[in-house]
């Protein structure tokens, strides 16, 4: 009986390393094309500013670069090729709070039972 040609002919174990080869690929093309559609550059426009305790720019602006905080002031130029978000309910505030943190527990109640005693 005469083989049959072309891919058929290959070992399977070819074929699916063939095809994760191939979704590899596509993965990496529409991560990339992703990537692409992303602006590096943010700013947030009119927005309460708190940039240390007891120093608050009333209406200002935040411009980011890939990351970085660029510029911040009531004057701050926002760049033509940035995603602007609008600020008028936010205040943003200098360093980083983490909303998760909780204050140390209270002191539980004396050793020996609730009224401070020991048992008998």
């Amino acid at each position: 009986m005469p083989r049959p040609a072309g891919l058929l002919r290959t070992p399977l174990s070819h074929r699916r390393a063939l095809a994760v080869l191939l979704l590899a690929a596509l993965a990496t093309a529409c991560a990339s094309a992703a990537f692409a559609a992303t602006p590096r550059v943010h700013a947030i426009r009119n927005a309460r500013i708190v940039t240390s305790p007891g120093h608050v720019i009333a209406r200002g602006n935040v411009v980011m670069r890939d990351g970085i905080i660029t510029a911040v002031g009531a004057d701050a130029a926002i760049p033509a090729d940035a995603r602007i978000w609008d600020g008028d309910s936010l205040t943003v505030y200098a360093g980083m709070i983490d909303a998760f943190v909780m204050p140390p527990a209270a002191a539980g109640p004396p050793a020996g039972g609730p009224f401070g005693g020991e048992r008998p």
